[in-house]
C-alpha cells in the first residue's frame, strides 16, 4: 500500500481538523509499514537504501504534523504519545534494516 497516500490523508485530515481521523489513519499507516517491514525480514529481500530513505521521509512528515496537533494542545496528550512511541520503534526498525541491508553478506 502506497505511503504517500496515507501521508496525503494525514495532511488533510490535519488541515479539516479531523484529529480522530489523523489518528487513525497515522496507526493505519504504521501496521502497513510494519507489514512491509515484515515481509523484508521473512523474505530476506533486499531493497534499495533509497526504499528506506524515502520512507523515513515519508514518517518523520507524518511525525511533523502529529507534533503540530500536539503543539495546538487539542487531543489528549497520551494518545499523541502512544502514536509518536510506535513511530519512534517503527523507524528505530527502518534504521536496523537499513544498516543490514546495506552491509556486506557473509
Amino acid at each position: 500500500q502506497d505511503l504517500d497516500f496515507y501521508g496525503m490523508r494525514a495532511a488533510s485530515s490535519f488541515l479539516a481538523e479531523e484529529y480522530q481521523v489523523l489518528g487513525e489513519t497515522v496507526r493505519r499507516m504504521i501496521n502497513v509499514v510494519n507489514g512491509q517491514l515484515d515481509i523484508v525480514v521473512v523474505n530476506k529481500k533486499r531493497v534499495p537504501k533509497t526504499y528506506f530513505s524515502k520512507n523515513i521521509h515519508r514518517i518523520n512528515s507524518v511525525s511533523m504534523v502529529l507534533k503540530q496537533v500536539q503543539d495546538k494542545g487539542i487531543v489528549e496528550p497520551y494518545k499523541l504519545e502512544e502514536i509518536r512511541v510506535q513511530i519512534e520503534r517503527l523507524l528505530q526498525r527502518y534504521q536496523e534494516l537499513a544498516t543490514a541491508s546495506s552491509s556486506p553478506s557473509p
